[in-house]
Parts: structure tokens; C-alpha cells; sequence
């Protein structure tokens, strides 16, 4: 009887389970109140057709430096070398960081972008902004530290962050962004806090960013890891392999790794049998942008006219386009300039470049072939521009200051 009863419990709280439908999906904050205004323009959109959204709203605690750059006004803005939003899909928003050379600052803030609101949301307010000269020490007593043997702000963010050229992307498994973010220890910063670099944590600089928790977080891992990380390479996630591929083939290193969040740890995937990338005819040099399309398990990378896939069951990259500079059958892609990513619904890479801002490019990895779209509806901007797909929205989103463009290639099948 006990057992029977106990039975028919578990049948009725499975019951009542199944009723109540699957468990609601965590709130994401701050939440946004999405505008009927855009939402009507988004769904709104056709195939090949674009719009230009009104102003951004942004959201924030703004601190002396962000107010500095009048940050609460025009939210991050494009930045040298920064031109990649990376898409948090269990957020549905999409993240940003990344600094200019100093000119007019190198800030280690971190920014989320919500398009049904066209809201930028300030994550991680910056530190005080890297002063030259006879400053630089004072700068560096008051806002650095070390914590886990890593050299830091005291708030615990990159000292002295770079350009994120292609190497930022987002780990959904860990819920974080990360970045390969050069230099690692600044011996000058070290010099004045009289550290010896040789008692600190001598693996390549990789930082974690969890945007629920407006943290950063060194990314700290046993060897092996990747020899080197310098400037102009790239990272991508890429579900086919259960991780994130770091990609190098400059001055800095040669090669491509995979991290595993499962096991926080690094693989040499030594593609094409490990030949060397830098002198490589079949990898992708360095400035690349890349996205990986998920039908067709392949990684695409641009750079200039010439387009390489990466297969990822044969472990090996091919070079399938190489377009002469004046040709007009390929876009021009660049770290710099390029936003880029892949698009499920019209199961295409899409790339803008602001030199044609009139016109889409498209690329099919099933046909090896770039389609140059004349955009119906505004031309998109011109400026440094920065941007990603949003797969939620089906719509390439492209960001100039306080203006968004956004482009539709395919309608969604209902």
C-alpha cells in the first residue's frame, strides 16, 4: 500500500509538473521595456529591405569618466580595431567592449545593447583612463592591484585593455563573454608597485566578462595553452566543438586552440597537420572577421577579398575565394570595419561595410559564393561602426553613435 501510494504521488506531482509547462526562464536585468515603436519597425521588415531606428536610449551608473566622454548620451561608441558585438542568446542582447589606442581613451567598460528597446545598458562603468607621462605612476597606485596573482584594477578589470579586433565572443555554457585581451602583466605598472612578474600568473591573458553579475574575471588555466596572445588575431564560439577557438596567424603566434568551459582548459587543434599559419596558403592572416554557420558546421573568415572556410569534421581550413583588390564579386572584410555574422533564417553569413552602405553582402557556404544585395529601404552608415546578427530578431544590427541601422536578408519561416 505504501508503495502504491508512494507512486501515485510521484505520478501526480508529475502531472501537476507537466500542467504547470517548463520552468520560466530567469528574469535578465536591468529589464527593459521594449519600445512599440521599434518593435513595429522590426517586425515590419521585409527580405533585403533596412531601417534606421530613432536615437538610442542608454542606461547606467555613470561614473566621472564615463561622464567624461558624455558616455550617458551617445553609449559606447564605435572604437579603432573594435568593431564586434558579440550575441548572448539567453539574454537575447548582445555585448560590447574593447578600447581605443588612446585616442581619445582606453577604457575597460563593458556594454550591453537591447534592440527592442534600442537601449545601451553601461555593465561595468570604466576606471579612470591611463594617463602618459609623469601621472602614469601616480594612475597606477591609486587604481591598480594585484588579486590572484593577476595584475588588475582594484575593481578587478583589465589594467591596461587593447583593441578586441576578432578575439572577444561569448561562452554560452559559462554565461560570459571572453577576451583575449594582450598585454597581460604592463611592466612599467608592475615596476612601480615594485612586483616581482615572475611570481605572477604566466598564462596568456584571457579575461571573463558575466554580465549578470557586471564582473570581470581573469581567465586563469593550466598548460597547455595558446603560446601567445598579441594583437589582430580571433575568437569564435562554435557549438560544433563545445567550446571557443582562438585563432593566430601573425608576428604575435601561429596556430588554433580550443577552450573547453567543461573542463577550463585548452586543445591544440593543429589544423591542416599543423602547418604554419603565418606562411600558410590555406588559413585566413591575420584582421580576419569570422562566423560559424551552424548548418553547414563550417567557420567562414573574410579578409580583404579572399574567403576561407574551416571544416570542422576535417579539421582543416581551405581558401575557396581570393578576389582580385578592384573586384566587386566579394566585400572587403576587416577587423576594423567589418561588422559580421551568420544568419539561421536566410542561412547566410551577412557582412556590411560602411564603403558600400547601400548594398548587403551575403555569403553561402553551400554555393562558395558572395551576393551583393542592393538594400531596400536607408542606406546604412558610414562611420566606425560597430554590430553583430540577432538571430531573435532576424536582423544584422549596425550601431554608429547614437544612430541603428538594421537589416533583414530573409523573413523567417512561421
Amino acid at each position: 500500500m505504501r508503495t502504491t501510494a508512494f507512486l501515485l504521488g510521484l505520478l501526480t506531482c508529475g502531472a501537476a509538473a507537466a500542467a504547470a509547462g517548463p520552468a520560466a526562464p530567469a528574469k535578465v536585468t536591468p529589464e527593459l521595456v521594449p519600445d512599440p515603436k521599434i518593435v513595429e519597425v522590426i517586425n515590419g521588415l521585409g527580405d533585403s529591405s533596412s531601417a534606421t531606428l530613432p536615437p538610442i536610449k542608454t542606461v547606467g551608473e555613470w561614473n566621472e569618466t564615463s561622464r567624461l566622454y558624455n558616455m550617458e548620451k551617445t553609449g559606447p561608441v564605435g572604437r579603432d580595431f573594435c568593431a564586434k558585438m558579440v550575441w548572448a542568446p539567453e539574454r537575447k542582447r548582445a555585448l560590447y567592449c574593447g578600447a581605443n589606442h588612446g585616442s581619445p581613451h582606453r577604457l575597460n567598460d563593458c556594454w550591453e545593447y537591447d534592440l527592442p528597446s534600442n537601449t545601451w545598458v553601461m555593465l561595468f562603468a570604466p576606471d579612470p583612463n591611463k594617463p602618459g607621462g609623469a601621472a602614469f605612476a601616480d594612475w597606477v597606485k591609486k587604481v591598480a592591484a594585484v588579486k590572484d596573482d593577476v595584475l588588475m584594477t582594484q575593481r578587478g578589470a583589465p589594467l591596461d585593455p587593447w583593441h578586441t579586433w576578432w578575439q572577444v565572443t561569448y561562452v554560452p555554457e559559462m554565461k560570459a563573454l571572453i577576451w583575449a585581451n594582450p598585454p597581460g602583466c604592463d611592466p612599467q605598472a608592475a615596476k612601480v608597485l615594485g612586483l616581482d612578474e615572475a611570481k605572477l600568473y604566466k598564462g596568456p591573458p584571457f579575461w571573463l566578462f558575466y554580465p549578470e553579475e557586471r564582473k570581470w574575471k581573469p581567465l586563469k588555466t593550466e598548460p597547455p595553452y595558446p603560446p601567445k596572445v598579441g594583437g589582430a588575431q580571433a575568437m569564435e564560439h562554435v557549438p560544433g566543438l563545445g567550446g571557443a577557438v582562438f585563432f593566430s596567424s601573425n608576428w604575435f603566434s601561429q596556430g588554433m586552440w580550443l577552450y573547453d568551459p567543461k573542463t577550463n582548459g585548452w586543445k591544440n587543434l593543429k589544423p591542416n597537420g599543423g602547418e604554419d599559419m603565418y606562411h600558410g596558403k590555406n588559413s585566413p592572416r591575420s584582421e580576419a572577421v569570422m562566423a560559424y554557420d551552424s548548418e553547414n558546421k563550417t567557420l567562414v573568415a573574410q579578409i580583404g577579398k579572399a574567403t576561407y572556410h574551416f571544416d570542422l569534421a576535417a579539421n582543416a581550413w581551405s581558401k575557396v575565394l581570393d578576389e582580385p583588390k578592384e573586384s566587386d564579386k566579394a566585400p572587403f572584410g576587416s577587423d576594423s570595419t567589418s561588422p559580421f555574422g551568420y544568419d539561421p533564417a536566410g542561412k547566410v553569413c551577412l557582412l556590411y561595410s560602411g564603403a558600400t552602405p547601400d548594398i548587403a553582402w551575403a555569403y553561402s557556404v553551400k554555393d562558395r559564393k558572395w551576393d551583393k544585395v542592393k538594400v531596400n529601404g536607408p542606406a546604412g552608415p558610414k562611420g566606425r561602426n560597430i554590430g553583430c546578427f540577432d538571430p531573435e530578431r532576424n536582423v544584422l544590427v549596425v550601431n554608429d553613435r547614437a544612430t541603428v541601422w538594421v537589416y533583414r536578408h530573409r523573413k523567417a519561416a512561421k
